[in-house]
């Protein structure tokens, strides 16, 4: 049976609503013995409660996620280790593999390293290089296993691909349990969303969706917006310019049950962002069987077959005809929604799980 210390936070947030998932279908699964280490903080409120309602051994380092007094923190994990005795430590970010490193060659211990890229500032160009030069080294020399939500990430780090393997992040059971086929009464209804900030392409969409109104008519289609940020603004003005506000909802920062509601109430889930690193929003239109249909980012080729569980576009050209095409499709519509539904299980945690346990059986079988 393996012994893992996961990490389950993130720089700047503390533990994050995934990684407590994940940390609850672990525990629920029961084949390894696991000590889930964060910061003290907590990306949304109730995630500290959960784990402890689900009895997950959790413990926080203070200072985990803020990137400062890096020996401190060290000596910390290090005591963490003492009392745990892991064969395996499992990181989410470089700080966290660092850490883990030095621990590891200070104090003479034995564990594997697992860490899975989650990204590399990916919205910058240059960024986003030294970004992945930086993350790909480190993980080179100090990771004995990496792990890569998507393909479409574990492309950009080639330097690592012998060491890499495919594993996607879930989705919320809740998700599972509302999952339905859509309906195609009433106005065509699109949801997509993320933070109104660079590489997330929210003015394409509306601009888009300004010509699908023009050729389909006023009161056809309705588009929904939620979430905050720096271009929010931006966009909500590109909606009076177009002369489209009255079709374009901006609900603001949702909770995820408010957000689950609205997914529901939508029909289709578009994704035209330039660069995701897995999608979450991909994954979770699919798992409520919405009609996805998203630029080939992320998870969207893993699991989007065009024209049978989803759409793949391109260009802003290539959606607009897609657009058109489905909402003025009841039946297609139908079939792409029963066969999200059917292909979805990739994301169920209880799945995702047990392919991990498997890893973790490498990793041992391997050492």
């Amino acid at each position: 049976m393996a012994r893992v210390i996961y990490f389950a936070s993130s720089y700047g947030i503390g533990l994050t609503a995934l990684l407590a998932e994940k940390a609850c279908a672990l525990k629920e699964l029961g084949s390894s013995e696991f000590l889930f280490v964060s910061g003290e903080r907590e990306q949304f409120p109730g995630l500290l409660v959960k784990l402890q309602r689900h009895q997950v051994r959790q413990v926080a380092i203070p200072g985990l996620d803020d990137h400062g007094g890096f020996f401190r923190l060290v000596r910390a994990f290090n005591t963490e280790v003492q009392e745990f005795s892991p064969n395996i430590v499992h990181v989410q970010t470089n700080w966290q593999l660092a850490i883990a490193a030095v621990a590891r060659r200070l104090f003479g211990h034995g564990y594997a390293i697992v860490s899975t890229i989650h990204g590399y500032r990916h919205n910058h160009r240059i960024r986003s290089f030294v970004a992945r030069l930086a993350i790909g080294i480190g993980m080179k020399f100090w990771a004995d296993r990496v792990l890569v939500p998507s393909s479409f990430l574990r492309r950009k780090f080639a330097m690592v691909d012998n060491k890499s393997s495919l594993l996607f992040l879930g989705v919320d059971d809740r998700y599972f349990e509302r999952g339905s086929v859509v309906s195609r009464e009433g106005p065509a209804r699109i949801i997509y969303p993320a933070e109104f900030r660079k590489g997330k392409k929210h003015e394409d969409l509306i601009r888009t969706v300004g010509k699908v109104i023009e050729g389909l008519g006023s009161g056809n289609i309705e588009l929904y917006l939620p979430g905050t940020g720096v271009l929010l603004e931006r966009c909500q003005a590109l909606c009076q310019r177009l002369g489209i506000g009255h079709a374009v909802v901006f609900p603001g920062f949702i909770d995820r049950e408010k957000l689950l509601d609205l997914y529901m109430k939508c029909q289709f889930v578009v994704v035209p962002a330039g660069v995701e690193t897995f999608g979450l929003t991909i994954a979770e239109g699919l798992v409520l069987g919405r009609v996805v249909v998203s630029r080939p980012v992320g998870v969207a080729q893993d699991v989007i077959v065009h024209g049978k569980t989803g759409c793949l576009y391109e260009t802003e050209r290539e959606l607009e005809v897609l657009l058109c095409s489905l909402i003025g499709d009841k039946g297609g519509c139908e079939e792409l929604s029963r066969n999200a539904l059917k292909a979805r299980e990739v994301f169920r945690w209880r799945n995702i799980c047990e392919q991990y346990e498997r890893t973790l059986a490498d990793i041992q079988h391997a050492a």
